[in-house]
């Protein structure tokens, strides 16, 4: 029975370590787009509190939002490196426990 990333083998589960970079690769792409678009999200958001809303309530509003939306910077990036890291580890480990069998 195929699988996305492996299949079956008379009870043996075969892991296709193409499919695991590809995997990686296609989420690290993922995560560097999406801190792109957030590090845009934030520019639009800065120039709407310092352009749109330059004083009062709602430009205080505005920038507390802009100080706690400048926190999850970087955050996409962090997660595609976590990522590629846990999939490396994976076929690592799933090399290292199949090494009796080369």
């Amino acid at each position: 029975m195929a699988s996305a990333g492996g299949f079956r083998s008379g009870g043996d589960l075969v892991v296709d370590d193409e499919y695991i970079a590809e995997v990686s690769d296609d989420l690290r792409s993922l995560c560097e787009e999406l801190e792109d678009a957030f590090q845009k999200y934030c520019r639009i958001l800065n120039k709407i509190k310092t352009e749109a809303v330059s004083m009062g309530e709602t430009h205080e509003a505005a920038e507390a939002f802009c100080e706690m939306a400048e926190t999850l910077k970087n955050k996409f990036e962090d997660l595609g490196g976590c990522t590629d890291i846990t999939l490396d580890c994976f076929s690592g480990e799933i090399d290292s426990a199949d090494e009796y069998i080369y």
